[in-house]
C-alpha cells in the first residue's frame, strides 16, 4: 500500500529531536506512546504527559485498540474530539 505524506524538515529538530533537561518522563513511554490523533493522511503521537521523578506513576488510561475504534480520521460521529484522551494517575512522593 502506498500511501502520500508530505515530509517536513525542521533543521535540528528534524535531525536531533527535542531534548530536555528536566528529568521529564513520559507516563505512556513503558507501553509506548499510542497514536492520539488520526486523518486521513496521518496516525501518530501529538500529545504527552510528563511527570518528575518527585511523582510516581500509578496508573494509565489504556488507549483504544485501534481496529476496535474503526475510524478514519478525527473527529468522527463516535468520537468527538480531534485527539485519544490521555489519562495518567500520578503520586506525589516527595
Amino acid at each position: 500500500a502506498t500511501t502520500n505524506h508530505t515530509t517536513y524538515i525542521y533543521g535540528n529538530f528534524t535531525k536531533l529531536g527535542v531534548k530536555q533537561k528536566l528529568g521529564l518522563t513520559s507516563c505512556y513511554a513503558q507501553i509506548g506512546s499510542p497514536p492520539t490523533n488520526y486523518t486521513d493522511t496521518f496516525e501518530g503521537c501529538l500529545d504527552y504527559i510528563f511527570f518528575s521523578p518527585h511523582w510516581k506513576l500509578r496508573g494509565l488510561l489504556e488507549p483504544p485498540i485501534r481496529e476496535k475504534i474503526a475510524i478514519t480520521c478525527l473527529p468522527n460521529a463516535y468520537l468527538c474530539s480531534d485527539h485519544i484522551s490521555l489519562v495518567a494517575e500520578l503520586e506525589l512522593i516527595d
